[in-house]
């Protein structure tokens, strides 16, 4: 059982309802089965999951990602600005 420190930012931290999580990686392998695991334990996020990125340091993950060796990854929303 592995464990990661998911930083929420922007609204994300509304769909889980803290800015940070423990979370359980559940078995999860890759940056897309993380993010199916989210959407099935946090219902809010579900209809987000096509729209959010995962980061590691400064670069974002493909969803073939190997969650390998990560121990902390932000899930970023969509931004807008101008």
């Amino acid at each position: 059982m592995a464990e990661l420190r998911l930083v929420c930012c922007g609204v994300s931290a509304e769909w889980f309802g803290s800015e940070t999580l423990s979370i359980d990686t559940g078995g999860a392998r890759t940056a897309a089965e993380l993010l199916d695991l989210l959407t099935r334990r946090f219902p809010d996020f579900a209809g987000h999951r096509n729209s959010v990125v995962l980061a590691a340091g400064d670069r974002v993950l493909a969803d073939g990602a190997s969650l390998d060796r990560l121990d902390e990854l932000a899930l970023i929303p969509p931004v807008s600005g101008g």
